[in-house]
């Protein structure tokens, strides 16, 4: 029985013996005021209720009567010294087809007494409480043959260190609108539920221990809201809790444990709350959610359950939230048939089966979870089940970290897979899905392997540190891998086997223990617009009977040769770079018979292209370069390399190799430019136009061809060639409408349009910025592509990462545009004014954007940016194309000053970010030089200003070669500087001779500009 505890009102009441009106009973034979209970509450009813309280006082006993009904305010007490547990307690029996008490009344109350019901079979209850809130304290109800307390109507009793155990039916059953208290008893064995709450009942249930019933120890039904708190609920022969129907019960806190069944069970539509439990130990599931339930499980802690911690099935729908699913025998979560729902930030550890197990068709969201240690899999999708997992933590898992099997379509994002005994993503059959931004690394049997026919897309993912290798392609798997970096896996770090037939684009793999990309047996695929880098072994292994089509990727700086083919392999091979690999470039070996078409090997240690004495292929239009040793060679006659050369251009003329080596290298070091595609000039085409090239590019690549002209003229703009990226602009817009790309989805036409107009903004701002003066039209169609870039990337969003970064990147070119566009004056259809206005609100757009996690270079973008702004107003102010604006204090001197004080702060800013992200010697970097050198100047520091023009001219020639036009820019303004100051200071071409031999002879060296420039002030 409940211990018994002594309550605030129990111990008032009895300080307070004065107030009640005290009437006894004894058995027969016994000296009382009473020998019956029922001649004692007849008795009470006959007097004025109204003027003192009534109190029953029951000596020790067994009283059979029944049907008592207690009138409101009157208590019923054992007598002192006869407790339940001292030698004669009292026990009030019935046998009629009634209750032993009934209470329809308030403010009564029944304490200390032993109530049982021995009959006859399936008679109501022992307890009926119908209405009112009669207290129950410290009670024992039993029945044989009935329920025990039966709480309906509009009830609302209470029922505090009470026992209620062995009834036939349920212990305690609220109903209808019944709302009880039940606290710190105790409910068990009984063949009914413990406690069976239905109707529209409510209530709180709160530390009492819940034990050894027939069915479960709690049951919900109806519309039931009760809440349960803090008990105790084990050792059910049905489960702990059973909530059905309607019912929107809280549970909270409870410890539930042992149960022959599932620990909660939720089923129909139910809607509970269920919230800092404990399940566990039981030899079924944990929590189990069924039907059309849905229900909120939050910080649960769910453990060493025999069969699956989690299980959902039917068309549930639940929420399960940063819950702990631990040690379970089973696996931790398993959903089956068309079960949906969100699990966030669940830990899911040490499980014996599948961490989580997706089955059926089960359609649900994982986010954030934690799911490691187990014996089995970490994550196993089956049958047709799909699923989006996200930014989940898979590691350490005894089997496959995600295995996706028979025809399973999930989507994974975001996750992080890792040190798996197993492989990290394994899919096989005819298994598909979505597999994008995930980072696998350092799982043993390899990152990711796909067999069979497996067709999944394996997009933006970081692959690394694999024992066995990145991405194994094995069957007849048609997967697309795209855009992945992939990277020091001792094996390859893609391998492609038996007859798979993958689409590989836009990857890059670098710094592999063996090989990079290894394509053998029957296997076909296309690979393009990859960058292999830094292999141990071959960059590209073609082996026995493979037929790949290797188009536009750039294969260099490996430790062997860059491609190299064996056995009876062939392919196809057109406008890839293969450049400063250790042996040759191009090496065929075997039986092999590739085709090779417009390819550029430079740089290889080895030579540029080794045939074997049984090797052959066609090789055409290749520029291969002279790098000290034969550019083709054979080990067969003389003649057959001669004949090998003859249909190759023979040498790579300097300025495209270093060009083709210095575009490929800033492409990669930048951020996102392991996404940047790499095309090759194509050597038969016009050497002096791009429209040829870009249109037979388009043609053997099967691009689109706006798409060509893009690459193209990004390729001619960056080398300086700005009027043939212009010709390929003009036509660009124009191709658009004429390509696929208007069969494409909307969403796909604006991307496109968008990053043409963005492709077209930083072109025209980068060829009117290397113009002795900045070209009005230049700067007015730079700034209308910048903002119609803006328009198309504001209206995708929201988006994917990818757009949201494109809209960042044409706020800076609207801000950048816009600036200068208000410096000159105004431009096109924009006054001076107008231009200054839409800058400041693309910065504003922008500023809004930065978070915690924003990269350097675009904090550095901004500062630059809101720099290169201030400047171009100060300059607008001096030249009158705009106004103070009203209530700024100062004059349009004054004023401009400060906006250059301002643009000489934020420009060391962007400085500073631009070298923690890139380092001094960038493209990016040597902009802010630029700007502080020139507003050095206009803030009257010359000597600082000299300085930095001198370091931007030094960088330029060391990045981009010294007739770059930038570079030449920078060289003129350098030159006319230094010229001003001799012509300010009159110093006569001999005197400066002459203290410039003396600065040389006293420092062994030539004077620095800055020796130089304080000579000039000195004079």
């Amino acid at each position: 029985m409940a211990d018994s505890k002594m309550t605030d009102e129990q111990s008032s009441a009895d300080a307070m013996e004065e107030d009640f009106q005290v009437f006894t009973v004894a058995p027969p034979g016994e000296s009382a005021d009473f020998n019956s209970v029922q001649a004692a509450l007849l008795a009470v009813m006959d007097l004025d209720q109204n003027s003192c309280r009534m109190r029953i006082s029951i000596k020790g006993g067994v009283y059979n009567e029944g049907q008592l009904e207690i009138p409101g305010g009157v208590q019923i007490v054992a007598a002192e010294g006869c407790e339940l547990d001292s030698t004669s307690p009292v026990i009030i029996t019935a046998r009629a087809d009634h209750a032993v008490i009934a209470s329809r009344s308030k403010g009564a109350v029944i304490r200390g007494i032993r109530l049982e019901h021995n009959g006859p079979f399936g008679s109501m209850a022992c307890v009926l409480i119908e209405s009112g809130d009669l207290k129950m304290e410290n009670c024992v109800v039993t029945g044989s043959v009935s329920i025990g307390v039966l709480i309906h109507g509009d009830a609302s009793p209470t029922l505090i260190g009470c026992e209620v155990l062995v009834c036939c039916g349920d212990g305690i059953k609220v109903s209808e609108n019944a709302s009880p208290v039940v606290s710190q008893s105790m409910i068990h064995d009984n063949d009914g539920f413990g406690i069976f709450c239905t109707g529209n009942s409510a209530g709180v249930f709160k530390e009492n221990e819940i034990y050894g019933n027939s069915n479960a120890g709690v049951a919900a039904r109806g519309s039931a809201r009760g809440v349960f708190r803090d008990n105790k609920v084990h050792d059910g022969k049905q489960g702990g809790f059973w909530l059905e129907e309607e019912a929107k019960c809280e549970l909270l806190g409870n410890d539930i444990f042992q149960n022959q069944k599932s620990g909660i069970q939720v089923g129909g539509t139910a809607n509970p709350n269920v919230v800092r439990n404990t399940v566990r130990d039981g030899l079924k599931g944990g929590i189990v959610v069924h039907d059309q339930a849905t229900g909120t499980f939050a910080h649960n802690e769910i453990m060493r359950n025999t069969m699956a911690g989690v299980g959902g099935t039917d068309h549930a729908c639940p929420l399960f939230h940063s819950n702990n699913i631990i040690d379970g025998k089973g696996g931790g979560i398993v959903l089956h048939e068309n079960c949906g729902g969100v699990f966030e930030k669940n830990q899911v550890v040490g499980n014996t089966h599948a961490g989580i197990g997706l089955k059926g068709s089960c359609n649900a969201l994982f986010d954030s979870n934690y799911i490691a240690e187990g014996s089995g899999y970490g994550i196993w999708v089956q049958e047709r089940a799909m699923s989006t997992l996200q930014n989940n933590v898979i590691e350490r898992n005894m089997r496959a970290g995600v295995v996706v099997t028979d025809q399973a379509n999930p989507t994974l994002a975001v996750n992080i897979i890792r040190d798996g005994k197993h492989a990290g993503l394994l899919v096989r059959h005819k298994a598909k899905g979505q597999y994008r931004q995930n980072t696998l690394s350092h799982n043993a049997h390899g990152n990711i392997v796909l067999l069979e026919e497996a067709a999944s897309e394996i997009i933006g993912n970081v692959i690394s540190h694999g024992p066995l290798g990145g991405i194994i392609i094995r069957g007849n798997t048609t997967v697309t891998v795209r855009g992945n970096t992939i990277c020091h896996n001792d094996g390859a770090n893609i391998a492609v086997l038996d007859s798979s037939n993958p689409v590989c684009d836009g990857n890059v793999l670098t710094n592999g223990a063996g090989r990079g990309l290894v394509i053998m047996d029957r296997a076909t695929g296309v690979y393009r617009f990859n960058m292999i880098r830094n292999s141990e072994l071959a960059g590209v292994y073609v082996g026995r009977q493979a037929r790949p089509e290797l188009v536009a990727n750039c294969i260099c700086d490996g430790k062997a040769a860059g491609i190299l083919l064996e056995d009876e392999a062939g392919g196809h091979f057109t406008h890839n770079i293969v450049c400063a690999n250790q042996n040759e470039g191009v090496a065929v070996h075997g039986r092999s018979q590739p085709v090779m078409e417009c390819n550029v090997v430079l740089q290889g240690v080895g030579g540029g292209i080794w045939l074997d004495e049984n090797a052959g292929g066609t090789f055409r239009g290749n520029v291969v370069e002279d790098s000290g040793v034969e550019a083709y060679r054979s080990p067969g006659p003389s003649e057959l390399s001669a004949r090998l050369a003859e249909r190759n251009t023979n040498t790579a003329p300097a300025a495209l190799a270093e060009s083709l080596s210095e575009w490929a290298e800033e492409k990669m070091q930048a951020p996102g430019g392991k996404k940047k595609v790499i095309l090759v000039q194509n050597p038969d085409a016009s050497p002096d136009k791009g429209v040829g090239m870009a249109t037979q590019c388009s043609e053997l690549l099967g691009l689109d061809p706006s798409r060509s002209c893009m690459l193209v003229a990004r390729f001619l703009g960056d080398a300086g060639q700005f009027e043939d990226a212009e010709e390929l602009i003009n036509r660009t817009r124009g191709f658009l409408g004429e390509s696929g790309a208007l069969m494409m989805g909307t969403a796909v036409r604006g991307q496109q349009f968008g990053d043409m107009a963005l492709h077209c903004a930083e072109l025209l701002n980068k060829w009117a910025a290397a113009s002795p003066a900045y070209s009005n039209d230049l700067m007015a169609r730079a700034a209308g592509y910048s903002l119609e870039a803006a328009r198309i990337f504001s209206s995708l969003l929201p988006s994917d990462t990818a757009t949201l970064d494109s809209f960042a990147s044409s706020l800076y070119w609207v801000g950048l545009n816009f600036a200068t566009v208000c410096r000159l004056g105004g431009c096109g259809q924009w006054t001076a004014q107008e231009a200054c206005e839409i800058a400041d609100e693309a910065i504003d757009v922008a500023l809004g954007m930065v978070t915690d996690q924003t990269p350097p270079h675009r904090v550095a973008e901004l500062y630059f940016v809101h720099g290169v702004l201030s400047f171009c107003k100060a300059a607008a102010l001096e030249a009158g194309h705009v106004r103070v604006p009203e209530g700024m204090p100062g004059d349009a001197a004054q004023v401009g000053k400060a906006l250059l004080e301002h643009a000489s702060k934020t420009m060391g800013l962007a400085y500073k970010h631009w070298c923690e992200a890139y380092g001094e010697k960038h493209l990016q970097t040597v902009k802010a030089i630029t700007m502080i050198a020139l507003l050095e100047r206009k803030l009257g520091r010359e000597e600082a200003g000299i300085q930095w023009y001198r370091k931007e001219l030094r960088i330029r020639e060391e990045l981009q070669g010294e007739l770059h036009p930038r570079t030449q820019q920078a060289r003129r303004t350098y030159t006319s500087i230094i010229d001003e100051q001799l012509s300010r200071n009159r110093m006569e071409p001999q005197a400066l001779t002459a203290a410039m031999a003396a600065a040389r002879e006293g420092a062994g060296a030539d004077p620095s500009p800055a020796v130089v420039a304080q000579l000039l002030v000195d004079d």
